[in-house]
């Protein structure tokens, strides 16, 4: 009886993929592989997978290791001036079509999953609206692009009553510039730009029967709630520092949630955007309802610079036009 062959570990297959490669473009490769295998380890582990588990399944989702060898070094010698990344090698073969496929930035929509019941308990009582039904009405995946050291939100709103048509603020990372933690340390640009390379969800909703610091929204109003959190995000270790998190959720952030608009729609649309840095974009929107009651949008600014340096006005970047009932960008 033959013995069965045991699973290869991230290392291995790594080290048999890139087998034959010139050495300066197998440490590129092996790079973008062993990052790609360790993003996949990190989803599967969210999802409630040991560690061995989702090593297994996310190397046994890249293919036959021989195969991979041969398709690598047969496109690097028959190509070479093309050779640049791994992730530019086999676009639209096997396994690497679905890692190319994988290497999108900006933000899909996404089915409810565990762990977004957990990130809502971490926020303080009374700013994530309370409903009966469900604690949250729409979740996406978020990726932000490379190069984001800073994060900044917004919000738009048109035709409600007593509300500013537009505010912004910085999005409080993980690792924070305003002080100092631990033994005086104070982040990198390094560590700011992995943390945000990380993966994250963003959760929204909003309805009338929801109920805000032990009080209902008035008749004719909803509630609003918007939360961005992160899965295993990037904890630099530091010495004296202990990072917080549950489970898989190391991260949340309030995304001006807690407050009651001037509409009764129980609807809110999430939109699969792309991100670029230091560009404004839509991701959710409230559908205006009948005459005086008012729509906002929420809106994010991945920046290459620092928190503390200020975004352009969000308003100069989106409009309400109230014939098509819909934003749009200037």
């Amino acid at each position: 009886m033959r013995r069965k062959k045991a699973p290869l570990t991230i290392d291995e297959y790594v080290h048999r993929a890139t087998l034959g490669l010139p050495r300066a473009e197998r440490l590129d490769a092996a790079t973008e592989l062993r990052a790609h295998l360790l993003e996949r380890v990190a989803e599967y582990q969210a999802q409630g997978y040991a560690r061995e588990e989702a090593e297994f399944l996310a190397v046994r989702g890249m293919g036959e290791v021989q195969v991979t060898n041969r398709e690598l070094l047969g496109h690097f010698f028959t190509h070479r001036a093309g050779w640049l990344t791994l992730f530019a090698l086999l676009a639209g073969s096997g396994a690497w079509a679905a890692y190319r496929a994988s290497q999108w930035e900006g933000v899909r929509p996404a089915a409810p999953i565990a762990q977004d019941d957990t990130a809502v308990l971490q926020l303080m009582a009374g700013v994530w609206p309370i409903f009966d039904e469900s604690i949250f009405r729409q979740a996406a995946e978020v990726r932000f692009p490379k190069g984001t050291r800073s994060v900044f939100g917004a919000m738009l709103t048109s035709g409600a009553k007593g509300m500013n048509p537009a505010w912004s603020w910085p999005v409080p990372s993980g690792l924070t510039e305003f002080g100092t933690l631990g033994q005086g340390w104070r982040p990198s640009v390094a560590d700011q730009l992995k943390f945000w390379q990380g993966r994250f969800r963003l959760l929204s909703t909003a309805g009338p029967d929801f109920t805000i610091k032990g009080e209902r929204c008035k008749k004719g109003q909803f509630a609003v709630g918007n939360l961005l959190y992160g899965l295993n995000t990037y904890q630099p270790k530091i010495k004296g520092l202990m990072w917080k998190s549950v489970g898989a959720v190391t991260y949340t952030s309030d995304l001006a949630s807690g407050f009651c608009f001037p509409n009764d729609s129980n609807t809110v649309q999430m939109h699969a955007s792309s991100l670029s840095l230091n560009t404004w974009t839509l991701i959710t929107d409230l559908p205006a309802g009948p005459p005086g009651q008012g729509t906002l949008a929420l809106l994010l600014y991945p920046s290459s610079g620092s928190i503390t340096q200020d975004p352009p006005a969000p308003e100069r970047a989106y409009r309400y036009d109230a014939a098509q009932r819909q934003w749009l960008r200037r």
